[in-house]
């Protein structure tokens, strides 16, 4: 049969459109018919509208929102309560509700939440918006210190500030920085401006850094020179680590600062649990060798430079294709490290590197010489084999100053590195560190042998190095291209009062890689200047472990440079210790003496503390004597004595001396210098009596040598004696005139 399908109430609804459906009945009933069509099973929808339904009016609204019951329209019957709601606008504060068209009475234009009644019409609305007043532009550095010719970086965005206490994020395209270029190192602030309104502007302080301005041999961004002092440190993104498609947690990596090669610069981290490298922060602008510290896993070492907040490849380097003499440096970043199970075939201690360098005399191959190779971190020996080959296994990028053991043979000191070579598609090489030159096998096929000389000449090609700053000077080997820096050292030193010592690193420089060349060995001198007006009490060496060692060491007077020997440059800290107070010493026999040529007394000058307290010290801050600027041997050309200090220069030196003024300075560790001048006379004609001329005989003089030690004895008797003496004769002589006159 056929049905209709139809509301029940006709008279509220009717189908907007007709819907029928034939019921038929096999065994059970089915619809098979639904308008005349034959019925797939698919809904069908019956659509039924209000009989007499109200009218209905537009709404048209712009920027914001109309609801009726919380349901946005765009229609709405008449009496029909309406609210509406205005958008949020960036940059602007809501102001009012307009009407566009139509006859609409608002509840409150002036709200952003508002409500009207619908009218029998359509209606237009429109939010009235006007910009907000900015109360200012806030921005901060990415960074708290730049070097010179960096650019300045924004931390997050440039944010403007509203009265209304709101706030916008402003895009790069927003705002303009000035300086927008390589930074200087007067700049001191960076100016933050708003395209739309430059007058709101954040003025942001930064400190720039002056570049180093060091020796360079080279034109490799990553071997520019640095600042191995360097402090501030940058925030490395997330490095992952995997082993195929795993990714391995808990394995330890070494990052070695190849820059300033000290031992200290050694970072080891671990990943954590997913196999991921946090929170890894590495000096700004150093160089870094990165190792797996493993016996599970292994990887080829890695070679990176920290430059702008990532890890760049400093291998990735490779011809250009249209000048192979040109480099073109891509130093790709370095996001993820691949290593591999560790096989038989495999070491995971890849820092080692063992050399192959034949050495040579004369052209001969030497077998059986003894090698010492001193490093930072390891004192190693190694004898040449049968063939003269030097073989050891050396830690890569650590320098071993190179000495040989032997009574006829020697080599000239210099510092022994391993270096990789990848970037030109080869492995790794022994390097003479002072001038870059290979020593042994090279990349090239060249190879050098290490040349022996005979002991004795080792030094004869040393020269002295003077630092960039003029401040101090090194000898004691042939430096070649090695250049010398220095720097005075904020440091601690336990068991010195404060604000009497400086503290100094003073660096050997290797100029074609920008790092630093460890002398862990040999005899140096150094010449350092010192505190204006101040006397060095002592030089030390402290170690990293903040033990002092003692230095001999050499000033003339205060304020002057002091000169010391030191068997290392760079591996420890220099200390210079000045005296709190110095001593004053003065002459009190000696200046103006005559000595006759031909004498058999000594020449005498004694020296004085003017703090009589101090007296009793004075010969133990007594440093030696020179005449005319030259340095006189004790117990050979003089003796010094107590009392306070008695100096007797013998006859046989005196005899050395040509007639004429000449003069004595002595020299005392806790005060500045004291000269006397005394006079040496040709000697007497035949008859004529010797000895040290002055007021003293050379009977007298000998009476002095003879002091008791100490400041016991005094002269006042005896200078008594001799005006009681003087007097006596004047009064006899007056007496005789005054007698003769009568």
């Amino acid at each position: 049969m056929d049905y209709s399908i139809e509301p029940v109430d006709t008279k509220a609804y009717k189908c907007s459109d007709p819907l029928t459906a034939r019921l038929e009945d096999d065994d059970d009933p089915y619809f098979a018919y639904v308008n005349d069509e034959e019925y797939t099973g698919e809904t069908v929808t019956l659509n039924v509208v209000k009989q007499n339904a109200e009218k209905t009016y537009n709404i048209s609204v712009t920027g914001g929102t109309a609801t009726v019951n919380g349901k946005a329209v765009t229609k709405a019957a008449e009496s029909t309560v309406v609210s509406l709601t205005a958008a949020d606008k960036e940059g602007y504060a809501f102001k009012n509700w307009s009407v566009t068209s139509g006859s609409v009475t608002f509840t409150d234009a002036n709200a952003k939440k508002t409500t009207f009644t619908m009218p029998a019409s359509d209606v237009s609305i429109k939010a009235v918006y006007e910009a907000k007043k900015i109360k200012g532009l806030t921005a901060e550095s990415a960074r708290d210190e730049y070097l010179e010719g960096e650019t300045f970086k924004l931390k997050g965005n440039a944010i403007i500030e509203y009265d209304d206490q709101t706030t916008k994020k402003l895009n790069s395209p927003d705002i303009t920085i000035s300086p927008s270029g390589p930074l200087t190192s007067d700049v001191t602030e960076v100016t933050v401006s708003y395209n739309k309104n430059p007058e709101i502007k954040a003025i942001v302080p930064v400190k720039v850094k002056k570049k180093v301005d060091w020796p360079v041999m080279n034109d490799l961004p990553a071997n520019q020179p640095k600042d191995i002092w360097e402090t501030a440190t940058e925030n490395i993104p997330w490095i992952d680590v995997s082993c195929g498609d795993d990714m391995v947690p808990d394995l330890n990596f070494v990052f070695y600062d190849v820059t300033t090669q000290d031992p200290d610069d050694k970072i080891t981290v671990t990943t954590d649990s997913n196999g991921f490298i946090k929170d890894l922060k590495l000096k700004r602008d150093h160089n870094y060798l990165i190792y797996c510290d493993s016996d599970e896993y292994f990887m080829q070492n890695k070679y990176v430079w920290v430059h702008d907040g990532q890890l760049r490849n400093i291998k990735d380097v490779y011809p250009d294709p249209q000048d192979e003499t040109k480099p073109v440096y891509n130093y790709a970043p370095i996001n993820n490290l691949t290593v591999v199970k560790s096989t038989q075939s495999t070491t995971s201690n890849y820092s080692r590197y063992t050399t192959a360098i034949p050495v040579e005399y004369n052209g001969k191959a030497m077998s059986g010489i003894k090698f010492r190779l001193v490093s930072p971190v390891e004192t190693l020996e190694a004898t040449t084999d049968e063939n003269g080959i030097l073989k050891a296994d050396l830690l890569e990028d650590v320098n071993y100053m190179v000495s040989v053991e032997s009574d006829k043979y020697a080599v000239e000191a210099f510092p022994l590195a391993v270096k990789d070579k990848s970037e030109y598609r080869m492995g790794k090489y022994a390097y003479d560190h002072s001038d870059c030159q290979g020593v042994g096998p090279r990349y090239n096929g060249v190879i050098t042998p290490l040349q022996l000389v005979d002991k004795g000449t080792e030094r004869r090609n040393d020269k002295t190095i003077t630092s960039v700053s003029g401040n101090t000077t090194i000898s004691g080997m042939n430096f070649k291209d090695l250049y010398c820096v220095e720097k005075k050292m904020d440091t601690k030193v336990s068991g010195l009062s404060d604000g009497t010592y400086d503290v100094y690193d003073i660096e050997a420089m290797n100029p074609h890689r920008s790092e630093v060349s460890k002398l862990a060995a040999g005899d140096f001198t150094v010449t350092e200047k010192t505190r204006a007006g101040v006397k060095v009490k002592a030089v030390y060496m402290l170690s990293s472990d903040g033990k002092l060692k003692a230095l001999s060491f050499k000033q003339t007077k205060s304020g002057d440079p002091v000169t010391f020997k030191a068997d290392s440059i760079g591996v420890n800290n220099v200390v210079i210790q000045y005296y709190d107070s110095l001593g004053k010493y003065t002459d009190v026999m000696g200046h103006g003496a005559v000595w006759n040529k031909g004498g058999k007394t000594p020449y005498i000058a004694k020296f004085e503390n003017t703090d009589p307290t101090k007296n009793d010290e004075t010969i133990d801050n007594f440093m030696g004597i020179s005449i005319d600027g030259k340095e006189l041997v004790r117990d050979q050309d003089y003796v010094a004595k107590a009392g306070s200090v008695i100096t007797e220069i013998r006859p046989e030196y005196m005899e050395t001396l040509g007639a004429g003024t000449h003069t004595l300075t002595a020299y005392f560790m806790d005060g500045d210098p004291v000269s006397v001048n005394f006079t040496v006379k040709a000697a007497a004609a035949e008859g004529a009596g010797t000895g040290a001329g002055h007021s003293l005989t050379g009977t007298t003089v000998t009476k002095v040598s003879v002091v008791k030690t100490g400041d016991s004895f005094s002269w006042t008797p005896v200078f008594m004696f001799m005006a009681a003496v003087i007097a006596l004769a004047v009064v006899v002589v007056f007496e005789k005139r005054r007698k003769q006159q009568r």
